[in-house]
Parts: C-alpha cells; structure tokens; sequence
C-alpha cells in the first residue's frame, strides 16, 4: 500500500467514525414547525418554534437565542433518561403557554450556511448578528404573534446579543429578558477564555474556526470522566453523560473568524466593541429599560460570577436582578455554563426562576386591528 493511499483510507476511516459519531450521540430536538426569514443582506434565517400548549395557552412569544458557537438544537437536546433526566426549556416553556421560537443565526444548523466555490463567506461579523439577524429574527416572531412584545433568554453570546439589541435598538419590544452565563467586560474575570487570548494572533487570520469538527471528534469520550474540556461547558457531576455527548455532537459549530475576532474585545478593558472599534457597547448597558435577570453558575469556567456582579452593576437599576445557583444558594450540586439550562436538577432549581421572572413582566398584545400574518419575506414548514 502506498503511503497516499495509506493516508486516504486513514482519513477515510476518521470521516466515517466522526460521522458515526454524529449519528449515534447528536441531539434531537422535537420542534412542531420551523420558519424561515431573510436578513436585509440576504440570508435565510431559521427560526424554531414550539407551539403554546398546556392549560393556558396564551400564546406569549419567547426568543430562545443560542451563544457563540452554538446553534437552537441546545435548547432541546432530546436525549435523556428517567435516571438521567436532561430537560428541555423549549418544552417546559411551551407546556406554559408560551410560543416559543429558537434561531439559528447565519451559518449555523438549518440557516444559510457558506459552501466550497459559493457565493456565502465565512466573513461576517457579531455586528451582523446585531444589525440584521436578531432585528429580523424579532421582526418575523412578533409579526406572526398577537403580541407585540416578546421574551428573550439568551445563553452565553445569546445574552450578550439581548445586550446589544436593547442598547442599539431600543427595549420597546422586549417585555423581559434573561441571560444565562453572560455578560459584556469580561476583562480580569478569571474567566477560562482568557488564558486562549494567547493563541489570538494565531487565529484571527483565520476564515472560519473549526470548533464544530472539533467538537464532534471529542463528542464520544464526553460523559466518562471530569475532564477541563467538559468542565469548560459544564459541570459533569450536574449533568447527564447524554447531554455532553449530544452538545458536542450536534450543538457547537464552526465559527466564521471575524465573530471570533469580534468576540475578544470581550476580554479588553471596557468590555465589548463592535468590530470596526467605533462602539462600545457596555456604554449602552445603563439606557436599558428591559428588565433583565442574569442567571450564572457558581462553577461556570466561561462566565464566572464576579462577572454577573460586574454586568449587574452596568446595567445599573433596581429593575434588573441576578441569580446564582450552586451548593452555597441553596442547591444540589455546582452549576456551569450549559447546565443552567440542560442539567439534572435545571427543571426543578433554574427553571422555577426564569417562569417567576417572565409571569412578573409579561408582553404587552397588539392593539386588534393589528393581527398577526404572514411575512412576504418569509417561508414556513411544519417539522
């Protein structure tokens, strides 16, 4: 056997193995319909929803926005068992009443997503995410809704992006907002991020950062031990081994390099800057007139929790508020940064909190001549 056919059966024989991968430990969300929107530059935006159920179906609309690399699948993992529960915040919502909607932002999941000699780079920005996916994200929600109001819970970059909305867009249409693991200055928070800044001037040449293959190669020995990549996205003792497998089978994504780029500003003093460094975006934080619950995790290596007290302090009024979780506020077991939201005990420990703080701001409806319809830019289907 020649050395290139050895090295094509090698790579061959790895594509395979990560594709079973994929297959065997990936997600698998159960959303009744998906939607589409375009963004004003053009690209097709996914949007997930879970129809408003239970006893009151009221039909208020909650955002469900995924972070910097992630995509809606995060949401609702559906893996778990009865032994080793992983919940779904889309479900628990729905069966509340709500309308809930999940995104994919551009070039990730069911989105428009760049190909090999496509006319779709890999050179946007999170300023794209700010002045054209979100807007249009809210403008098709709220358009098809009988209200004119939604929520918004953003995870990670998800909560950073409620931030930057709010302050460049205003608050009017968000009744309530909720951050879980996020802020804006990350800068001196003794965050897992920062040691990484050293490989800055490696990357930031780079088109698109591969975190997803990454991820999908790392997924099967997910859930066996305590290791400092799982602990960088949650804590294992507080999570179902299924979990950690499917969020980096199916979850985490590659990342355009200009996000990434973008998204070390975090970590400068003065926090978060839009890409050409002519904003800063935690000078918006106090005109902010949603209020806002930050929710963190006393074991969270991305946002740990002397950067909740600082991004409460930015925000800087009596209408918004914190909540930690971990032994030491009355919990089970440590939390980190995606089993706020997926962990054994979220259910019963973090869900309570986020259904106390939309049920005390809830949406304003639509006056009744204005109802609800179908957007001439947009597309259905039913999943």
């Amino acid at each position: 056997m020649s050395c290139i056919t050895f090295i094509l059966v090698i790579l061959a024989l790895g594509w395979t193995l990560l594709r079973f991968a994929a297959g065997r430990y990936a997600p698998k969300p159960r959303p009744d319909e998906t939607h589409y929107t375009v963004t004003s530059d053009g690209w097709r935006i996914a949007i997930h929803r879970w129809r408003a159920r239970g006893a009151s179906p009221h039909g208020e609309p909650v955002l469900l926005h995924h972070g910097y690399s992630a995509n809606h699948k995060g949401f609702d993992l559906g893996v778990g068992s009865p032994e080793a529960p992983v919940p779904s915040i889309a479900h628990a919502l729905a069966d509340r009443g709500y309308d809930v909607w999940a995104c994919d932002l551009r070039g990730r999941a069911d989105s428009d997503r760049p190909v090999p000699f496509g006319e779709r780079k890999w050179n946007w920005s999170v300023d794209d995410y700010i002045h054209r996916d979100d807007p249009a994200i809210v403008d098709y929600i709220l358009f098809r809704s009988a209200y004119s109001q939604l929520h918004w819970i953003g995870h990670s970059m998800g909560g950073l992006l409620l931030f930057c909305h709010c302050g460049v867009h205003g608050s009017s249409r968000v009744a309530s907002g909720i951050t879980v693991g996020s802020g804006i200055d990350y800068s001196d928070s003794g965050s897992y991020y920062i040691p990484l800044l050293r490989f800055h001037p490696l990357i930031r040449w780079m088109k698109r950062n591969h975190l997803g293959l990454i991820s999908k190669i790392s997924s099967p020995m997910d859930g066996r031990g305590h290791t400092i990549t799982e602990e960088f996205n949650y804590w294992p003792s507080n999570t179902a081994p299924a979990a950690g497998r499917a969020i980096h089978a199916g979850v985490i994504n590659d990342v355009s390099g200009n996000v990434t780029k973008q998204m070390t500003t975090l970590f400068s003093p003065g926090g978060f800057r839009s890409a050409d460094d002519s904003v800063r975006y935690a000078d918006k934080m106090s005109s902010i007139e949603t209020p806002i619950l930050l929710l963190g995790g006393d074991r969270d290596r991305q946002a740990p929790p002397i950067l909740i007290d600082r991004t409460l302090s930015q925000l800087g009024h009596a209408r918004h508020a914190k909540a930690q979780f971990g032994p030491e506020h009355g919990h089970r077991d440590h939390y980190g940064h995606f089993d706020l939201l997926v962990g054994l005990r979220a259910e019963t420990e973090v869900f309570p909190t986020i259904f106390d703080w939309i049920e005390k701001h809830p949406a304003k409806k639509k006056d009744a001549a204005a109802q609800p319809g179908a957007s001439p830019k947009a597309k259905s289907k039913r999943s």
